[in-house]
């Protein structure tokens, strides 16, 4: 089946027709009946989601999407009750990694079972069978690397191996990875793994922390564990830190929201230094967080002034979160839109519902695997809910109707899925520029195998245009997807005759 759906194939109505195939046998063959959480609804969900969106957009998110979502689907089949997308992720890593041993082992444990009340001499045969099959292969692998050794295997066998060489030659070697591929996920499917160490852990993880009495031992009366001194060395750490991104929030604000002016310069690292500081950011806020507040202290009575610190130090992280935000929108502003300015604004509002659970942690005496599950189950909807826009159709749309405000990245713009080919049909005139070589023209070349004696963009178009023009009617059904079918129709329409 799988050889069948993606032999030779591009990905379009096959993944979800494989991901439908997987789950109603894994359904079907099922031995005890099924009782899901709703984490495998969430799934369920997901992928369906997707899966329409991998038919209809065939973007690269939702083809992504789609895969994580069966993925996922993979280990809450076997473990229904796991709560957490991350643990039932981690554990559908588990079985997938279980699945390459046993799709080998498995068929020699039931030829085993069978011939056991038979006879021994079919052990014997199947063992001879094995090791000649061994030798053979590593005879033929080292005849074909050494002329010396293979007259040498000559003078001795004859031309057997030449001959057993040149079968192994005509051997398609991509369906056999394809069908090891396919063996392996269905496999995966029908692995029996209930526990493991993730089912375990998300079994034991609650969302609330409850307070651990244990008396505190100190011979000198004086314990840098405790948590009298635990709260003071927050309060002094955070009121630095708090000080310090103070400092850089009212320089970044003045001279970002009122005294910026674009030079002219390239924008991309004024863009990612901020990401990079937001991450960097976000990510000790909640360690910070988590180290401080992570048993007894949410408990300790004199541990207000901590928390109001903490509020705070969240708050300025939302300022630092506001200030990547305008720095993305004057990027787009100025250079357009692209998938990964996309993903950074997706990425700002993850860090937004992050920081707020991180300040619901500390205020409801929530835990580590309430902050885990919840961002990961909103990270996981949130992208599945980005599926379902045609990304290729708005970004190739905005650039083209900003195309006299910001600067048009034709490189980018040539190189998109054939699915937008209309809109740049409609817009060909844009692309009547000339072809200089300069650096940014390394992945047009790669794109297109051309070089820099291309004189203008037009020409790339206009290769672009002539290639899936004849391409597509030698699609097979299993690659059909809706955009790519709609975008040929246009194309043919248009009748539009590239030049030579």
């Amino acid at each position: 089946m799988f050889i069948l759906l993606f032999s030779e194939q591009s990905v379009g109505i096959n993944l979800p027709l494989f991901g439908l195939y997987v789950l109603l046998l894994s359904l079907v063959y099922r031995k005890k009946p099924i009782n899901p959480g709703p984490a495998f609804y969430i799934a369920l969900g997901g992928w369906l989601l997707t899966s329409l969106s991998a038919i209809i957009f065939n973007t690269a998110l939702a083809i992504s999407m789609n895969i994580i979502s069966l993925i996922l689907l993979c280990g809450l089949l076997q473990a229904e009750r796991i709560k957490s997308p991350v643990f039932g992720f981690m554990h559908s890593v588990v079985i997938f990694a279980l699945a390459i041993p046993r799709l080998f082992s498995e068929p020699f444990l039931i030829f085993k079972s069978k011939i056991r009340s038979t006879s021994k001499l079919l052990n014997i045969a199947l063992g001879t069978l094995i090791v000649t099959g061994v030798f053979a292969l590593f005879t033929i692998l080292f005849a074909s690397s050494n002329p010396v050794f293979n007259s040498l295997v000559n003078s001795i066998f004859g031309d057997f191996f030449t001959r057993l060489a040149r079968l192994f030659q005509r051997l398609n070697y991509a369906d056999i990875f394809l069908f090891l591929s396919g063996a392996v996920i269905c496999t995966a499917f029908f692995v029996s793994a209930n526990n493991s160490f993730f089912t375990g852990e998300d079994a034991r993880s609650s969302d609330n922390i409850y307070r651990n009495r244990k008396p505190l031992v100190c011979k000198n009366k004086i314990s840098w564990r405790g948590l009298y001194y635990e709260n003071k060395l927050g309060i002094i750490l955070l009121s630095l830190l708090n000080l310090l991104i103070l400092i850089f929030n009212i320089i970044d604000i003045k001279w970002l929201w009122f005294d910026f002016a674009w030079d002219g310069d390239f924008m991309k690292p004024f863009v990612h230094e901020g990401t990079f500081i937001l991450i960097f950011s976000i990510v000790l806020s909640m360690t910070l967080v988590l180290l401080f507040f992570r048993k007894n202290l949410n408990f300790f009575k004199k541990s207000a002034r901590l928390r109001i610190l903490v509020y705070i130090w969240l708050v300025q992280n939302l300022v630092v979160t506001a200030s990547v935000a305008r720095r993305t929108c004057l990027y787009v502003e100025h250079f357009n839109l692209a998938y990964l300015r996309i993903g950074v604004f997706f990425f700002l509002l993850a860090v937004v519902f992050g920081l707020a659970t991180v300040f619901y942690k500390v205020y409801a005496k929530k835990s580590a695997y309430y902050l885990l599950s919840t961002n990961t189950l909103f990270v996981f909807c949130g992208l599945c809910l980005m599926a379902v826009f045609n990304w290729n159709s708005i970004v190739a749309s905005y650039n083209i109707r900003h195309s006299g405000d910001a600067y048009f990245h034709r490189d980018f713009m040539i190189t998109m899925p054939d699915a937008v080919l209309p809109l740049l049909l409609e817009n060909r005139e844009l692309f009547d520029y000339p072809f200089s070589h300069n650096e940014y023209h390394e992945y047009v070349y790669k794109h297109f195998r051309t070089d820099s004696t291309t004189n203008n963009y037009r020409d790339l178009l206009d290769k672009k245009i002539k290639t899936f023009s004849d391409e597509y009617p030698q699609r097979s059904w299993q690659s059909w997807n809706y955009a790519d079918f709609i975008s040929y129709k246009k194309v043919v329409s248009q009748q539009i005759t590239p030049t030579n």
